[in-house]
């Protein structure tokens, strides 16, 4: 799968799998704050972590903000904090998508805030194609993990 970063609207989208074609030399010394969005990373790799862990060493002093993390990013937010910088700084993200599934075998992604270091993710949506209860396919409290202060 291919990786590219885009910049759309004031926010560097980043699409792909997360590996070892990865290259985030697009964003270093663009400007001191960047918006990323990280909605459409569909997968992450060994190398694709170090490549990640290396971006944030190499933009030092850049403020970083994610925004609209997938499910495969938060995913390594918790398996290893220092990927979100070291000392781990969770502040930067500040929005995930929660992943869902309704019993007619819809998945949806709904869109979660995070402000002040927590987030609420409900049990239950209705499902945005046929309407029926759609049910978070994680635990709250482990999906939420990479939060809380170690």
């Amino acid at each position: 799968m291919s990786f590219t970063i885009e910049e759309k609207a004031g926010k560097w989208h980043v699409t792909g799998a997360l590996n070892e074609y990865a290259h985030f030399g697009v964003l270093l010394g663009r400007s001191a704050s960047l918006d990323v969005d990280l909605s459409a990373v569909t997968a992450v790799n060994s190398l694709g972590i170090m490549i990640f862990c290396r971006f944030f060493h190499e933009s030092a002093g850049t403020e970083l903000h994610f925004h609209a993390c997938s499910p495969v990013m938060v995913e390594l937010f918790n398996a290893i904090p220092a990927s979100l910088g070291v000392p781990p700084r969770p502040e930067r993200v500040h929005s995930i998508l929660a992943p869902y599934s309704c019993p007619s075998g819809h998945r949806l992604l709904d869109l979660v805030a995070v402000a002040g270091g927590a987030a609420t993710l409900p049990a239950q949506l209705p499902c945005t194609r046929c309407k029926r209860k759609a049910t978070l396919e994680v635990d709250a409290d482990e999906y939420l993990e990479f939060l809380r202060p170690s």
